[in-house]
Formats: C-alpha cells, sequence, structure tokens
C-alpha cells in the first residue's frame, strides 16, 4: 500500500509589541502556576516508585499517598497507576515534571483545590497524563499540559478554569471527552493534536459544554481501505470554535490509490476530515 503525506500550513501573522508583551507575561504566569499551587498544598509528597506502581501504596510516595490535602508531584520519569479497581484517587494539585500518571478502567482521579500540571516548557523529559477506559480525571481550576507533556486518552477530563494544550493532545482509541471547561491550544512553539483515523472511526476530541480555540498544528495519520466522500470528526466544541480559529499547519499521512483527496474542513463547531472523491463531490 502505498503512503502519501499532505502538508498545509498557513500563514503566521506577525506579533505585535503588544502581543510581545502580553505573551512573555503569560509565559511568566505560567512557569510561576506550579509553585504557586504547591505553595499552597503543604504538605507535598513525591512519587518515588519506578513505572506503573500502585499509587495507593504508600512506600511508593515520600510522605505516603495524597489526599485532598497534599500536594502530589510526579518528577523521576515514573508511573503512578490508578484503575476502576482501586479507590478513588485525591490531591490537592498535580505536578507531572517529568512523571506520568495514568487513570485506566473506570478509575477515577479528582484534585480537589488547584490544578493538573503536565510537563515543563521546556523539550527535557516528557510527562504524561493518560485517561482511558471511561476513566475520569477532575481538577478544581485548570489542566496545563506544557511543551514536553501530552494527555490522552478515551476518557473524560473536567475542570471549572478550562484545558490548555501548549503541548500536545491525544485522543486515543475513540473519543477524549472535555466535558467541562473550555479547550485551548496555545504557545509561542505551537501545540500539537495527533488522530488516527480508521475505515470505521476516527479518534477524536469532544468538548461538551464549552469552546475550543485553535493553533499549532493537526497531525491525521490514516491506515486502511477507505470509501471515498466519507466524512470523520476530528474534533467538536459544543459551544464552537472560537473567533473561527483553525490549526496553522495540517499533516495528513493517507493511502494513495483509493479515489479521495484528504482535506480538513471547518465547520462552526467541528474540525472534520473529508475525503474528497477524485471524481468529484462532497464528503457526507
Amino acid at each position: 500500500m502505498n503512503m502519501k503525506t499532505k502538508y498545509t500550513s498557513k500563514a503566521a501573522a506577525k506579533p505585535s509589541w503588544n502581543n510581545a508583551i502580553l505573551l512573555g507575561i503569560a509565559a511568566l504566569a505560567l512557569l510561576a502556576s506550579p509553585g504557586v499551587a504547591l505553595a499552597d498544598c503543604t504538605p507535598v509528597t513525591n512519587w518515588t516508585g519506578a513505572v506503573d506502581h500502585n499509587w495507593f501504596t504508600s512506600g511508593n510516595w515520600s510522605g505516603g499517598v495524597p489526599n485532598s490535602g497534599t500536594g502530589a508531584v510526579v518528577n523521576n520519569a515514573g508511573t503512578a497507576q490508578i484503575s476502576g479497581s482501586l479507590p478513588a484517587a485525591n490531591a490537592c494539585s498535580l505536578t507531572l515534571d517529568p512523571g506520568n500518571v495514568s487513570v485506566s478502567n473506570q478509575g477515577s482521579l479528582t484534585i480537589t483545590q488547584y490544578g493538573i500540571v503536565v510537563g515543563d516548557t521546556s523539550a527535557t523529559g516528557t510527562s504524561l497524563l493518560a485517561v482511558t477506559d471511561s476513566a475520569a480525571v477532575t481538577a478544581a481550576t485548570s489542566v496545563v499540559v506544557n511543551g514536553s507533556g501530552t494527555l490522552t486518552g478515551n476518557g473524560t477530563v473536567s475542570t471549572t478554569s478550562g484545558t490548555t494544550i501548549y503541548g500536545t493532545l491525544v485522543p486515543s482509541s475513540g473519543r477524549l471527552t472535555i466535558s467541562t471547561g473550555d479547550l485551548t491550544f496555545s504557545g509561542i512553539a505551537g501545540p500539537l493534536m495527533e488522530s488516527k483515523v480508521v475505515p470505521a472511526s476516527a479518534d477524536n476530541v469532544y468538548v461538551s459544554a464549552g469552546t475550543a480555540s485553535l493553533s499549532g498544528r493537526l497531525s491525521v495519520s490514516m491506515s486502511g481501505t477507505f470509501t471515498p466522500g466519507t466524512r470523520y470528526t476530528l474534533l467538536h466544541a459544543a459551544n464552537g470554535l472560537l473567533n473561527g480559529s483553525t490549526f496553522s499547519s495540517v499533516s495528513i499521512t493517507y493511502p494513495t490509490g483509493q479515489g479521495f483527496t484528504p482535506k480538513i474542513i471547518y465547520a462552526a463547531n467541528d474540525v472534520y476530515l473529508c475525503l474528497v472523491p477524485d471524481t468529484g463531490g462532497t464528503c457526507d
């Protein structure tokens, strides 16, 4: 099977001095936010466990298992696991830098006073928050995914102040739901959304009670035998795409010789992948 990658992009607007000042202020606020949250969430307990260890094992934490009054930090590149067979997990705040938390199989994690910070603003070290298989993560304020961080899965993320992607967003094996709060792609370096598409479905993001503000890159990877004229939803925002925003660049890797050319289409509330028939016509 021959594969082809299609790239599209739009020219970035030249920033004004005012915009530069605002971006600088935003960057300083972002760098300060984890420290502010942790300063107010005392005591703080640090993850000492290795990869794929139980969140609820006291020996995996420097100060015992986190609770609603404890700040939690995973910064040793390990992975704390929470699943439906375990109790609901709680922490006052959560910082992954670098580190990973996996919430799976109807598991639950609630951040009771502050938010979740995934990764830092540099490219050193990687951090991952995975929310899969009907699992749920709730943050009292926000979820911030920095440049070295990734939010992935097919579970549900809830916030009061929104989910902001400076790094990478990867819906996986179905739909990743942002059930409350807005979704914002932001940052100078450019955030990235990745979606895999097979003939039966597309991994997608569903913002069920907010807006989506788009920027950065969209990467789509297609595999299988497709029907020309088919349309797939990659992102839906119940309250619309903010100010008609779009991704700055798009990369689509797709099988050739199947009678279609893939194209990204934006609607008021949706981002679609349309398989435009080579013979003419539109998508269903």
